[in-house]
């Protein structure tokens, strides 16, 4: 569970971008909110939905995901040393968010590269393929391939 959870926290500070259908890009913007839909097809499937509240960047910030009906799921801070994950009234604490991500992952993410995304640049990933297609409309997704277990995201971002 905890896995899965950091797993989305990170993707969705990756894959956000909150432009909405009406409103102006901004390249400079640092919070984003909205819904997620992830799912990891590895040895052990796992599907969730959350919706986050995302703020900072890949060297500094903070997430958290919520339940549909708002109950806090996880909290994470991050800087450039260090990061902590809370969750149901624990926290645990690592060197690095790439340390928190690979931990509860089990996977490394290409964090640099999902704030890219988040400020509308499809900055390439290995074994990652972007979709920013849908910005205007505030939706992101991006899709892990080639590798033993595929990943699907999908954004949808509050305007």
């Amino acid at each position: 569970m905890h896995r899965l959870l950091l797993f989305a926290i990170i993707l969705i500070a990756g894959c956000a971008h909150n432009t909405g259908v009406n409103s102006t890009f901004n390249p400079q913007k640092t919070s984003w909110e909205g819904r997620l839909s992830l799912r990891v097809n590895s040895a052990q499937r796992q599907v969730l939905h959350a919706h986050f509240d995302l703020q900072g960047s890949p060297q500094m910030g903070t997430l958290r995901l919520a339940t549909p009906l708002g109950t806090t799921l996880a909290d994470m801070q991050w800087s450039a040393n260090a990061a902590t994950l809370q969750t149901g009234g624990k926290t645990q604490h690592f060197d690095s968010l790439p340390a928190l991500v690979r931990h509860v992952t089990g996977t490394d993410l290409p964090i640099t590269n999902l704030f890219a995304w988040l400020q509308g640049i499809a900055l390439p990933a290995a074994n990652w393929q972007v979709d920013l297609t849908e910005m205007a409309s505030g939706r992101i997704s991006a899709q892990r391939i080639a590798t033993d277990s595929p990943a699907d995201l999908k954004i949808i971002l509050d305007p």
